[in-house]
């Protein structure tokens, strides 16, 4: 009997979030950790790459670089097209994200130097 007198006190002590199930959140409560996926096309180096997790409030930067005979085309984060940078900076991180890399190849006539960089 004092088995289960003290198994019911430690499970009713447990919050809330304990008893939710694994991906749900009670109203109110936000995780600690989200998801970063971070894709790119061929033609360049994305790193990170991948799927990652980070903590909230962290920060993550992105750092874009295209093969020879390529250009970066556009990045787009979250389904939005921020233009054809070679950073990116996630910062202060409250939800999750999503960033793809597009690069094409370099045309003749647009030189050697590539499109600008942009630091978010």
């Amino acid at each position: 009997m004092f088995r289960i007198a003290m198994l019911v006190i430690c499970l009713v002590g447990l919050p809330l979030s304990a008893w939710a199930a694994p991906g749900h959140h009670p109203p109110g409560h936000h995780p600690e950790r989200y998801s970063i996926n971070i894709s790119a096309n061929h033609g360049g180096d994305v790193s990170p790459r991948g799927h990652l997790f980070v903590h909230r409030g962290e920060s993550v930067y992105i750092h874009i670089r295209p093969h020879r005979g390529f250009v970066v085309e556009r990045v787009i984060v979250d389904g939005r097209n921020i233009g054809p940078v070679h950073q990116y900076e996630l910062s202060h991180i409250h939800r999750s994200h999503n960033v793809h890399v597009e690069f094409t190849q370099r045309h003749e006539d647009e030189g050697h130097g590539g499109h600008g960089g942009h630091r978010r």
